[in-house]
């Protein structure tokens, strides 16, 4: 990797990538999801950090590699063996931002890889007049059917919300909402599955429950879930033999890329690609998973008033640079 610039750079015109660092090193993530060859990389950390640049098993950084300074831009030329990097703070949390000069925009498949279980794209939806009867994935491993024929979601404009695309809207009323129910183990007993929803509360829950997206088991001896909770706040939630474990927010009616995991050890969850701050548990999904909800919870209950433009499954929670990589993609989509 060779060092072009370390002055001001001007603003990126593509999409701005992230990942927050600590004092441990992050995981080796590539600068681009996509393409080969020489590329540009402008890069900034808002600490002080060190970062270590190679190919894709590049090892841990640490405080003998390039240090970078709090929030100056770095534009550097990278070659074959300079694709992926990992970074650790000097002295203060920090967060790494990046763009590649450029570069056509990443695929949601190229971006999380094997890990990507299906995409949901509001613009591939089977309609009954102006209703959703069916929203199918992109990838064709599953769709989401209505609850019924009188609980098909609407279809229409959310205001100038999401470009002024239609998109599909849940609501209470009727519990209008969309529910996967499958014969067969979707993720497997112990697995770890990650969801991003790109979407919007269309009404601040007067009371809580309404649920946004939701992970169960047959059962529901185990779920991982985005819901209200009274009086104005929402929660990802998992909920399983050891408990519950929550990460809460307080609720607003912009649109957001919202996303909900959960790995061996932690819930987690992210606003826009922000990673709130993660909650340990006590075990993964203690039975498999068998129902995948949007707009109502697991049960066919808890609908909720909710505009989706898109939902992206994976197998398991992504690292911080993709989820990253997600939410800016998605916001640049959907125009959030």
């Amino acid at each position: 990797m060779q060092l072009l610039n370390s002055r001001a750079v001007l603003a990126p015109a593509g999409m701005v990538l992230q990942v927050p660092f600590t004092s441990s090193s992050t995981a080796a993530d590539p600068f681009r999801f996509t393409g080969g060859g020489s590329f540009s990389v402008v890069l900034s950390a808002s600490t002080a950090a060190f970062i270590r640049v190679g190919t894709s098993d590049v090892g841990a950084a640490s405080n003998a590699h390039f240090p970078l300074a709090a929030g100056k831009a770095y534009l550097f030329k990278c070659s074959s063996d300079s694709t992926h990097f990992r970074i650790i703070r000097s002295a203060a949390d920090g967060v790494l931002s990046w763009y590649v000069p450029g570069a056509p925009d990443p695929t949601v498949p190229e971006i999380l890889g094997s890990g990507l279980m299906e995409e949901f794209d509001a613009k591939n939806v089977t309609l009954v007049g102006t209703e959703v009867s069916t929203w199918q994935g992109l990838r064709e491993s599953f769709s989401l059917p209505a609850q019924a024929v009188g609980q098909r979601p609407n279809y229409a404009v959310d205001g100038t919300n999401f470009k002024g695309l239609p998109v599909v809207q849940t609501t209470t009323a009727g519990s209008r909402a969309m529910t996967y129910v499958s014969g067969t183990d979707v993720f497997a007993v112990n697995s770890t599955p990650w969801a991003a929803v790109v979407g919007r509360w269309r009404v601040v829950p007067a009371v809580g429950g309404d649920v946004v997206f939701c992970f169960g088991t047959a059962g529901f001896t185990s779920a991982l879930i985005h819901e209200s909770t009274a009086p104005a706040n929402e929660r990802f939630m998992a909920g399983t033999s050891g408990g519950l474990f929550l990460i809460n927010r307080t609720i607003d009616t912009n649109p957001h890329v919202y996303s909900i995991g959960k790995s061996a050890t932690q819930l987690v969850a992210a606003v826009d690609g922000a990673p709130l701050t993660p909650v340990a548990t006590a075990d993964p999904f203690t039975a498999a998973v068998r129902r995948i909800s949007a707009g109502i919870g697991p049960g066919g209950g808890q609908p909720a008033n909710f505009s989706f433009a898109a939902i992206v499954v994976a197998t398991s929670v992504p690292s911080a640079a993709r989820i990253s990589a997600i939410s800016a993609l998605m916001r640049k989509r959907w125009g959030i």
